[in-house]
């Protein structure tokens, strides 16, 4: 009995210090994706004003613990690759995250991050990942096998996906909102960014630079150095290090020029932003020859690693990683690519001669056209099932958060990344404008459901993103 007591004790006083160095870094962005967690996964009854933000931890920790070790969920883990464990806001269910992204990758060859490190360096030759079916439906109705990465350049584009692209009145209506003056040049530039996007199969954007991660000699070296430093990073926490530092020295490493390195690196970040913690997988249904998948292998590090190591950097108090050096305040969120798609967008539109006003505008409505056609809490449901939720929801909480994150990724990028803001000011004043709207009742949205654009009208009324993005403007 007295060895019980000494382990329960030992456990205890493990759990409390994970708990409160938890607590310590705890801000609003974690709290609104704890909230959103424990409300999933407490089948919708979870009620958040009745918790402390520790209990929430709290919470969130034993909830994750128990999901994590049912084996009966354990294929769901599996299926969903990194994805599963990095929306959880907990360091452990991070660090789970990189270790699922390995897993994902099916080579008995590659079980841990020193099996990892030692692949990327070349020490165990280049072994082959096998292919594991990770295709869409669509992919798997066009070729049946895995594809020859050529065909990431010419997969057809979604049918909804081509409509919206067409749908130059609506565009140019988003445009106004946020760009009076600039309509034209706004509505061009918006629908410039859906044509080289080219959304299609395997949820691929901007098919060209992930051709080039794996083809590029340059692209697949630098890609390398980047997933071993951020490996090094995950356990010699450096306070003065960041995601887009990092890259960019990693790029310098293997030879290029301050341009290259430039280039390649808004490019990484751009895969990043399109995949998260799923970067890899996005590339785990192509055939690739051994050598090419080290990006695979490589891009897979690097999606997980980021929120890994924003968090450990987070909870001792360091300025993020994840984020850049102008960027100030704290928004703890395992979401960054919210930030750096946006910014990647930005940059590109100011490179190709729009103003940095249209840039942001236009990069911003990308996002919101995102928002309007996603999934909600991992369901087949739309937009249209939170108009009937109130201001204070966790489903809204996190909606303002990756709008925040949209909205501050599309100013840093048109402003070539100098930029300088607080994403917790942009946060709470974004908070407190949308505060107070009244929902829909449940009869209210059923009598729109089929009607888009009396759902995207609702969205717009009560969310108000436009004003986000307006704040960031206007400190600059």
């Amino acid at each position: 009995m007295s060895n019980f007591l000494t382990i329960a004790k030992l456990f205890s006083a493990i759990f409390v210090f994970i708990f409160l160095e938890q607590s310590v870094a705890l801000d609003k962005c974690q709290d609104a994706n704890l909230d959103r967690y424990i409300w999933v996964n407490t089948q919708y009854s979870y009620n958040p004003s009745e918790f402390t933000q520790d209990q929430k931890i709290e919470l969130a920790n034993s909830i994750y613990l128990k999901r994590r070790n049912d084996p009966r969920l354990a294929a769901a883990f599996y299926n969903n690759g990194a994805w599963q464990s990095s929306l959880v806001p907990l360091v452990q269910a991070q660090s789970d995250s990189v270790d699922d992204a390995i897993k994902y990758l099916g080579s008995d060859k590659l079980k841990s991050r020193s099996d990892v490190i030692q692949y990327l360096e070349d020490r165990i030759g280049f072994p082959e990942i096998p292919y594991l079916g990770a295709m869409s439906k669509d992919m798997k109705k066009s070729f049946g096998e895995a594809p020859p990465l050529d065909m990431i350049l010419t997969l057809p584009q979604k049918e909804d996906y081509i409509s919206g692209l067409k749908n130059t009145a609506a565009i140019s209506a988003m445009c106004a909102q946020v760009s009076l003056m600039d309509v034209i040049s706004c509505t061009r530039a918006v629908k410039l960014v859906l044509e080289e996007a080219r959304f299609s199969g395997n949820n691929i954007i901007y098919p060209k630079i992930w051709f080039d991660s794996v083809r590029n000699e340059k692209f697949r070296a630098g890609l390398k150095e980047l997933a071993l430093l951020m490996l090094q990073r995950e356990t010699e926490i450096s306070t003065s290090s960041n995601l887009y530092a990092d890259t960019f020295a990693s790029f310098k490493k293997v030879g290029l020029s301050n341009q290259e390195a430039e280039d390649f690196s808004w490019k990484t970040l751009a895969l990043y932003g399109n995949g998260g913690p799923n970067t890899g997988m996005r590339l785990i249904s192509y055939s690739l020859a051994p050598l090419e998948q080290q990006s695979l292998v490589s891009l897979s590090i690097i999606g997980t690693e980021i929120s890994l190591i924003d968090y450990k950097n987070k909870l001792k108090g360091n300025h993020h990683y994840a984020f850049p050096p102008e960027i100030s305040g704290s928004c703890l969120s395992p979401k960054p690519y919210h930030f750096w798609l946006n910014a990647f967008i930005a940059r590109d539109l100011v490179q190709k001669g729009f103003s940095p006003d249209v840039a942001s505008s236009a990069s911003f409505i990308v996002a919101k056209l995102y928002q309007l056609n996603r999934q909600l809490n991992n369901t087949a449901k739309n937009v249209e099932t939170i108009l009937n939720k109130g201001p204070e929801h966790p489903t809204i909480k996190v909606i303002r958060m990756d709008l925040t994150l949209n909205s501050g990724g599309a100013i840093f990028g048109s402003s070539h990344g100098t930029t300088k803001m607080n994403l917790e000011d942009g946060y709470s004043y974004f908070y407190e404008k949308t505060k107070n709207y009244i929902p829909l009742s449940n009869e209210q949205v059923l009598s729109i459901s089929n009607d888009k654009l009396s759902i995207a009208k609702k969205w717009d009324e009560f969310l108000q993103p436009n004003l986000i993005l307006n704040f960031f403007k206007k400190i600059n």
